[in-house]
């Protein structure tokens, strides 16, 4: 606590350069049901304890948070190993909604098997389709529809912006969550 503030408005100054993923805090407050009580999770504290403090229940308090930053580092840690594979994986990869209204990652061989932009695919979902060779879009069109729920394989030729055809043999699959919705 700085002199001239309470608790509340140090833990918020103290917020705007550290997350509370970077650095948890756990406030002390004067007593059970006070008003301070109310103002902790905006102003950004873990978690708090009263007075009089019970060891117990502090260093309980404590490992929670020490175990949720484990738990968010080893998170962040499999992410940019996942992204580094995919990244590096020279087939395109991709990850859609399952109705291909959304893209959630593409890998940058798309730029260079397509030689289309991923930001663009990303912004503008469907373009993709428009890329594939008139003589096969609607074959491929026709059979994506309402394929969401198994997998399938197709091959097909696209158009590069600078006319060059590129033959496309593509492989797509449904994500599932744990309980086997699509995803």
């Amino acid at each position: 606590q700085t002199p001239g503030s309470n608790g509340i408005e140090t833990l918020k100054t103290l917020r705007q350069t550290h997350t509370a993923a970077a650095l948890p805090v756990i406030m002390v407050l004067d007593k059970a049901g006070s008003n301070g009580a109310a103002e902790v999770p905006a102003a950004g504290a873990n978690d708090y304890v009263t007075k009089p403090v019970d060891l117990s229940v502090m260093l309980a308090r404590i490992q929670t948070q020490l175990s949720r930053v484990h738990a968010e580092k080893a998170l962040r840690d499999s992410e940019e190993r996942f992204r580094q594979m995919a990244e590096s994986i020279e087939d395109v990869f991709w990850l859609s909604a399952p109705d291909r209204s959304r893209m959630f990652y593409v890998n940058p061989a798309y730029e260079k098997i397509w030689g289309r932009s991923r930001d663009d695919l990303s912004a503008h979902p469907r373009d993709w389709i428009e890329a594939i060779h008139p003589e096969d879009r609607e074959r491929v069109a026709q059979s994506l529809l309402g394929r969401t729920e198994e997998s399938w394989e197709w091959s097909y030729r696209v158009i590069q912006p600078d006319g060059a055809v590129r033959f496309i043999r593509d492989r797509a699959g449904p994500v599932r969550d744990d309980a086997g919705r699509v995803h």
